[in-house]
């Protein structure tokens, strides 16, 4: 294991205490998978006689041909067949000969016959490979039961009138106080992270996908708030997630919910809907595809479909449901309020722990801002895409009131960013956020702010 600690040999190459234990454990009459090597000491079973016990799926005998004059005979189990193998034949040298077909996994005596011929065996190799149509058969057979099931299941539902009672408590829970409402879901986010008790962690994500379904637009709001804690966990069943995930999985499963229930869309519409589909969509689908192809093939699949799940498929489909909301003007703007309450929190709270050792990084002469991130650059990353977004609602924001408090909540979030000394956020990010408000304004005063700006990072640049 490339982790230090389960180390065999120390970093000089003896031995630690790790590998006597691992020998003592596997001392005895019995060869495990791996190479055993007949010149340095071999086991009792091997050298007393001609029989051995392996555990295993397979052996491969490396013999020496040439020397010896006498055919080899191999026995695997009572009932198998006898391999032989003419030491003669083939050029002189060393070689690896695989002894009958894969086995089932488990222990097997193994029988060597051969007087002359045993002194020939340098090696005996041990292996452990699952039969490749175990556990494909068995997902498959799995696969078809509950393709049946579904299916079975489905056509007994049909007849029950499951929207008309949808939609008969989605009316009723939305008529209640919107109060009641965000705080049920509140309530479940609260016992979902907060709860010290599994249980009630695991009755707090029930009520929170609940709320989920009757509201999806608040369960997305929720999601858009819990981007600053992707970096934090909650234990919940057999694993660790964090607050974005849940929430965003659970917003998900709320509007797919919904879309279930729907009236079905007129004959032709989901081929006009896929046409009428933008080229950003096709990028971004395309984008997910390329990932899981190649995570598929990379040497540690199991990290890159992690990061794949993580950081393209659950991006995409944040990016899906952002893309659904963003067509109504008045949840568009709450989703901006919630992102930049968000990110003034963020913001407030480097500025909080700036004074204390926790709360910064001290590098190249300087204390770098960091809040609960890892680095200064997450903190950087995550404040410079919110920042332009707020001075953007302080300038074109459509009431006065709204400008002022975006405009307010700016200048803490902005002392942020130059505290955590990113250079790409102050060289590069925030300056071309400023060429693009700039551009936009189509003014004289918008040309000559672009002048400025390209002037004063050229000065930065040293």
């Amino acid at each position: 294991d490339p982790a230090w600690g389960f180390a065999l040999l120390d970093p000089q190459g003896r031995p630690r205490e790790l590998l006597d234990g691992v020998r003592g454990a596997l001392a005895g009459d019995t060869l495990y998978p791996g190479l055993t090597l007949l010149s340095n000491g071999a086991p009792h079973a091997v050298t007393d006689g001609a029989r051995f016990r392996f555990w295993g799926s397979d052996m491969m005998l490396a013999v020496e041909r040439g020397p010896a004059s006498e055919v080899l005979s191999v026995w695997v189990d009572a009932l198998t067949r006898q391999e032989t193998i003419d030491l003669q034949a083939g050029a002189p040298g060393v070689a690896r000969v695989r002894i009958g077909r894969p086995l089932a996994i488990g222990a097997h005596l193994a029988r060597l016959q051969g007087d002359a011929a045993l002194p020939a065996v340098r090696a005996i190799q041990v292996g452990h490979r699952a039969a490749f149509h175990g556990p494909w058969g068995s997902v498959l057979v799995g696969l078809a039961v509950v393709v049946w099931g579904v299916a079975r299941a489905w056509r007994d539902a049909r007849v029950l009138p499951w929207r008309a009672a949808w939609e008969w408590a989605r009316t009723r829970w939305r008529c209640a106080p919107a109060p009641l409402q965000v705080g049920v879901l509140l309530g479940g986010l609260a016992a979902t992270f907060l709860a010290p008790i599994h249980a009630v962690r695991l009755a707090g994500l029930v009520l929170l996908s609940v709320s989920a379904c009757f509201r999806p637009d608040l369960a997305l709001l929720a999601a858009v708030a819990s981007v600053p804690l992707a970096l934090s966990r909650v234990r919940l069943g057999p694993g660790a997630f964090s607050p974005i995930e849940v929430t965003l999985l659970v917003a998900v499963a709320g509007h797919a919910w919904n879309a279930l229930l729907a009236p079905p869309p007129p004959r032709g519409a989901w081929r006009r809907w896929i046409a009428s589909r933008p080229l950003a969509d096709w990028a971004v689908l395309a984008l997910v595809l390329l990932g899981l192809a190649t995570s598929l093939l990379a040497e540690y699949r199991h990290e890159a479909l992690r990061e794949w799940r993580l950081v393209l498929l659950e991006g995409a489909l944040f990016y899906a449901l952002l893309r659904s909301a963003l067509r109504d003007a008045r949840l568009r703007l709450t989703i901006t309020d919630v992102l930049w309450l968000a990110g003034l929190a963020v913001a407030l709270c480097a500025l909080v722990l700036y004074p204390t050792s926790g709360g910064v990084i001290e590098a190249e002469g300087v204390r770098r801002a960091r809040a609960y991130f890892g680095s200064p650059n997450n903190l950087a990353l995550y404040l410079e895409r919110v920042l332009p977004m707020g001075l953007a609602m302080a300038w074109y924001g459509v009431t006065r009131w709204r400008r002022r408090l975006y405009g307010l909540g700016a200048l803490p979030m902005l002392i942020a960013i130059v505290l955590t000394f990113s250079r790409g956020a102050l060289v590069l990010g925030l300056p071309a956020a400023g060429l693009w408000f700039a551009w936009s304004a189509h003014t004289r005063a918008g040309r000559l702010a672009i002048a400025f700006l390209v002037v004063g990072v050229l000065v930065a640049l040293p």
